[in-house]
Formats: structure tokens, sequence, C-alpha cells
């Protein structure tokens, strides 16, 4: 599944595989591939990150090693947490933000089903 492009995700690809969910950030010309297994949490958080430190939900250490993408400051967003690497976060906003957090979850529960096979 590709999102969608619109101004409010820059524009930018976001695309769940088979395997891996891959982030295209324009304003680097670089592709983040994050394969399932380095995936360790994916949630929906509201608007205004830096509100988790206050919300008691991340630390300022987490909230220094996290890339928003693009404008997840002022809409709800995806965060993916992930092991590995110096960036612990990736935050972004999909057009159809809940149609792609499913769609997100149920390739992942497919994943590590067949990967327990």
């Amino acid at each position: 599944m590709i999102a969608k492009r619109k101004l409010r995700n820059l524009w930018q690809k976001y695309e769940i595989r088979d395997d891996s969910l891959s982030l295209k950030f324009h304003s680097f010309q670089k592709t983040f591939v994050i394969p399932f297994d380095k995936i360790t949490n994916v949630e929906i958080r509201p608007p205004i990150v830096i509100g988790d430190i206050f919300r008691r939900r991340y630390s300022v250490f987490t909230h220094l090693r996290t890339l928003k993408m693009d404008f997840c400051d002022f809409n709800r967003h995806l965060v993916v947490e992930k092991e590995g690497g110096f960036l612990k976060q990736l935050r972004f906003t999909p057009f159809d933000l809940e149609i792609f957090f499913e769609e997100l979850k149920r390739k992942y529960s497919e994943y590590i089903s067949k990967k327990q096979e």
C-alpha cells in the first residue's frame, strides 16, 4: 500500500511492503527502509510532537533521536519506533492515517505469522 501524497505529508512517499516499511524523505534524498524485524512499536499520536515529553510518554533523549518527516506537529501522526541505529523514532503523517495504520498492523501480523511457521 502506498499512501496518497498530499501537502500535509509534503508529497513524500510512504509505502508498506510485505516485509518492511519504506519512507522516502525528499529533503535529504533518502529512503528509509525499516524491516519489520526492526520495528518495536507503531502507534498513532496527537499533534505537537514535543508535547509527548510533557505527557511523560517519551524522554528528552528519545525526542532528540526522532526524525519528523513532514507536518506531524500539526496533525495526528504515526510513530514508528525501531531498534538499532541513531534514529529511534520516525514520525510521519500518511494521508489516510487510520487506513495506513490498520494496513501496517495487518502486514506486520502476516509477516510475523509466516516467520513463525
